[in-house]
């Protein structure tokens, strides 16, 4: 930060930084960032593209969601007034902070709560990226608070952190077939009080009234998706959709998004079966092909098993099958997905071998 501080506002960070500071800035000045291009900022001097600018897609496309540029603009304000600069990792690296703090709340045992926030901070494939200003850990944050506030009895706020996550990033939606069956075994069936939940399967309340206790939380979690998305979505809904849905998938017709994976689509390129822009292999239905059966499998294991250890495994066990069939697997992606599966092992560790 302080580099690219002393430099120019285009060096030592990713570019997908740079474009959400911009839509904070677009947010400020009224202008849709899912309708606006990024030509004359910034972006477009991110050295990797020059000195051709126009074949940066990212010019004219914002695929994250907004809540990562809504959260930011409180703190782009303060820094500005104080200081007259901003750069957003210093809210990736708050978030980092907490994350690392929160992490041993999720563990009973004394070993594993050490385990926890070390083995995430010192990822060899998180670490590099979050410093270079990648948004795993934006999402992260938020689906650890979400999972924290549960355990300790609070399903409310549980499930308001948990929809902040989904009007963050996509792929905190994978983890919501998991955290459904965690969270309806453990509070929508059972006697729940606002104790901390125990990792159970005893359920004692009847299916309907389990049901009617449910709507409440899933009204909660619609209605703050729906705040996040829905002003932008709204705003203008075939930008919208074009940037957080097709842009990512490869389905607009000017301005792609290159093919780049670390599974099938990058072995495809590798091969010569499709070129790197301009393919139209059917991702998605390879992903319901093997993403389908997975998700049975995993609710099935997590039903034998319904523990929070089993909903961090399949959580990160189902992006990484969606993921490889996908159009975009980045290395972050696989280096988030690692952070998921270490999570969900430490916290089965505990389970093994009981208190310390």
């Amino acid at each position: 930060m302080g580099l690219r501080h002393t430099t120019r506002p285009s060096y030592f960070v990713h570019d997908g930084t740079i474009q959400v500071e911009e839509a904070v800035k677009m947010v400020l000045a009224g202008r849709n960032p899912y309708l606006e291009n990024y030509l004359d900022t910034p972006l477009a001097e991110w050295p990797r593209y020059r000195p051709s600018p126009a074949a940066n897609p990212a010019l004219y496309h914002l695929a994250y969601l907004p809540f990562t540029i809504v959260f930011a603009v409180p703190f782009y304000l303060v820094m500005q007034a104080a200081v007259g600069w901003f750069d957003l990792r210093l809210v990736y690296l708050l978030l980092l902070l907490l994350t690392l703090w929160l992490l041993p709340r999720l563990a009973p045992g004394r070993k594993q709560a050490t385990l926890l926030p070390l083995a995430v901070a010192l990822n060899p494939l998180f670490l590099p990226y979050f410093v270079e200003g990648r948004n795993d850990v934006f999402v992260l944050f938020w689906l650890v608070l979400s999972l924290v506030l549960l355990q300790k009895g609070r399903p409310g706020g549980s499930v308001v952190a948990l929809a902040l996550a989904c009007a963050s990033k996509l792929t905190a939606w994978f983890i919501l077939p998991f955290y459904g069956l965690y969270f309806w075994r453990q509070v929508c069936r059972s006697d729940f009080s606002r104790q901390p939940v125990a990792e159970a399967t005893t359920t004692n309340r009847p299916v309907r009234t389990a049901l009617w206790s449910s709507l409440p939380y899933l009204a909660l979690f619609l209605v703050i998706l729906s705040v996040m998305i829905l002003p932008f979505a709204l705003w203008n809904p075939q930008a919208f959709l074009e940037d957080v849905w097709l842009y990512p998938s490869g389905r607009t017709l000017a301005h792609q998004y290159p093919l780049i994976s670390l599974g099938l689509g990058g072995l495809g390129v590798a091969l010569g079966w499709f070129p790197q822009l301009g393919a139209t292999f059917p991702f998605s239905w390879l992903q319901l092909l093997f993403g389908g059966p997975t998700l049975l499998l995993l609710l099935y294991r997590q039903g034998q098993r319904n523990t929070l250890a089993q909903l961090w495994l399949n959580y990160g066990l189902l992006t990484l099958v969606i993921g490889l069939f996908s159009y975009v697997f980045n290395d972050n992606h696989l280096g988030y997905v690692t952070v998921l599966l270490t999570i969900g092992y430490l916290l089965q560790k505990q389970n093994a071998d009981g208190a310390d």
